[in-house]
């Protein structure tokens, strides 16, 4: 019968441990009070992005009313000058004549 313990030291001895489960991971603990800050900080921020959304979207709307105004001014000018070259047009005419 085979011994189950070999004294002889050119025999190498497997250690064997005994299984342990493993011990349960605990979350991190974060006091509320800091998911309290936290919630408050997000609903402030939330709240100038609402409002730099709502400003921004004001602004575009001022732009496109300043773009149609240069628009209009640009080709009010365009029709003057000309009326003005048509006029100076038809005076040199009438002096050269």
């Amino acid at each position: 019968m085979n011994a189950p313990f070999s004294s002889d030291p050119s025999f190498p001895q497997a250690s064997v441990a005994p299984e342990r489960p493993p011990a349960p991971r605990q979350a991190p603990s974060v006091p509320i009070s800091v998911y309290r800050e936290l919630a408050t900080e997000l609903k402030a921020t939330q709240a100038l992005v609402d409002s730099l959304t709502h400003q921004n979207q004001q602004l575009n709307q001022q732009n496109q009313v300043l773009r149609q105004e240069m628009l209009n001014f640009t080709e009010s000018a365009t029709q003057l000058r000309q009326a003005v070259e048509s006029s100076h047009m038809r005076f040199a005419d009438l002096t050269t004549s």
